[in-house]
């Protein structure tokens, strides 16, 4: 499946039209008071329609070239410091342990 073409949104309605729909409405057809649960269903996929519509509206939006970044995200030109040393992604960021810290600790050696 190509991500560019389809959206969690096309997924959601196909899988309820293809697969969850048939299903209840056999459900619903031997068991009568599981209409509801198609009423449901049919409240679900008018959400799901609201959302791609939605996103399309946005996508549209974007190709138009009308979001604009406040200045303060735009990047400056000051260079991006680099230190050598190993990396640990973290959830808040990123860690240099520097060089010399693991020399002492672990007692490795870099070549």
């Amino acid at each position: 499946m190509d991500r560019n073409q389809v959206s969690q949104t096309t997924i959601g309605l196909q899988f309820g039209d293809f697969v969850v729909s048939p299903y209840f409405e056999v459900f619903a057809a031997l068991f009568p008071k599981a209409v509801e649960l198609l009423n449901t269903l049919a409240e679900n996929r008018i959400e799901w329609l609201k959302m791609e519509q939605a996103l399309a509206t946005y996508e549209e939006e974007i190709k138009k070239g009308s979001e604009t970044l406040p200045t303060d995200m735009l990047p400056d030109d000051r260079p991006i410091i680099n230190p050598t040393g190993r990396r640990v992604s973290v959830a808040a960021g990123m860690i240099v342990i520097p060089d010399e810290l693991e020399e002492r600790t672990v007692g490795s050696v870099k070549d």
